[in-house]
């Protein structure tokens, strides 16, 4: 028995130095590794630099929206002012062909009549028995 109590005992210093080994091996690569993940999650996924050129084309945009507003206040105000204009060109038109017409017949309306022509020569309906 003293046999099997002596291997007993050697079995669990065996054990005891194996799970010691291997927690030191095991405490070694960790500090080793474990500021590595950590610094590596630490990391930001965006450098300065691709945060400056974004930034950078944000106002690139801006600059190209403000001046296309621009441009296009100027060219809306250019059309506006044809629109205007081309109404009192049509309005000016307009009141000039009225104005030719109505003269004309109010000129004509308060002529004479030639002598030829009197009111009561009215055409008589024809009588459809008599024709």
């Amino acid at each position: 028995m003293m046999v099997q109590t002596q291997q007993a005992a050697d079995m669990d210093r065996v054990v005891a130095e194996s799970a010691n080994e291997w927690l030191t091996a095991y405490s070694a690569a960790a500090a080793q590794v474990v500021p590595m993940i950590a610094e590596q999650a630490q990391m930001p996924s965006l450098t300065p630099q691709t945060i400056y050129a974004m930034a950078n084309a944000i106002e690139q945009q801006a600059d190209g929206i403000v001046k296309a507003y621009e441009s296009g206040k100027e060219k809306r105000a250019q059309v506006d002012d044809a629109i205007v204009k081309g109404q009192r060109i049509i309005q000016t038109a307009t009141e000039h062909v009225s104005n030719t017409v109505v003269n004309e017949l109010v000129g004509e309306a308060v002529k004479p009549l030639p002598p030829e022509v009197t009111p009561c020569q009215r055409p008589q309906p024809v009588d459809p028995e008599r024709a």
